[in-house]
């Protein structure tokens, strides 16, 4: 099973969850609240965040336009 399946069993109903790995590629264009240590079956403890939105602010360059 991987680690997105095994996040959702002991995610929030409605909220969006992530690892830090994902943290770390998207925290300078997405705001994300701290929730963190879980036990993940199979992963052990894991770091986590919850997504909350995009960052306010200019257009990353390079980016396409929504």
């Amino acid at each position: 099973m991987n680690t997105a399946s095994r996040m959702e069993s002991s995610g929030t109903a409605g909220k969006i969850q992530i690892t830090r790995e994902t943290f770390d590629l998207i925290k300078d264009e997405f705001t994300c609240e701290p929730r963190g240590k879980v036990m993940v079956k199979g992963k052990g403890e894991l770091e986590t965040w919850y997504l909350v939105g995009l960052r306010p602010g200019p257009p990353t360059p390079g980016a396409s336009p929504a």
